[in-house]
């Protein structure tokens, strides 16, 4: 696999990619959600999918969301804090579980 540049893409750029890879490697029933009200995500998928792999594939519901710096501060270790800090913000969200969004 290549090194690829991601630094380029602007958030909508991102968001389309990371749609677009869940297509190919999730499954390419992913419902795409555009711009506007989707409740925090860029797609779902329910049913069986290619995921973790073709051989050991998973059933169950699927939220696809991807989060983009725009400004990221070149060092992997705040990076990857941010990232994650981001990640916990929305696992709170999901944990509540009074949100409706299938």
């Amino acid at each position: 696999m290549g090194d690829y540049n991601l630094s380029g893409l602007n958030p909508r750029d991102f968001e389309h990619l990371v749609q677009s890879l869940a297509k190919k490697h999730i499954a390419s029933g992913v419902t795409i959600f555009g711009d506007g009200r989707d409740g925090g995500r860029e797609a779902t998928y329910e049913g069986r999918m290619n995921y973790p792999s073709l051989a050991d594939p998973w059933s169950g519901y699927l939220v696809i969301q991807c989060k983009f710096r725009k400004r990221p501060v070149q060092d992997p270790i705040r990076d990857g804090q941010w990232a994650l800090k981001e990640l916990k913000k929305e696992l709170a969200k999901y944990a509540k579980g009074k949100r409706k969004l299938k």
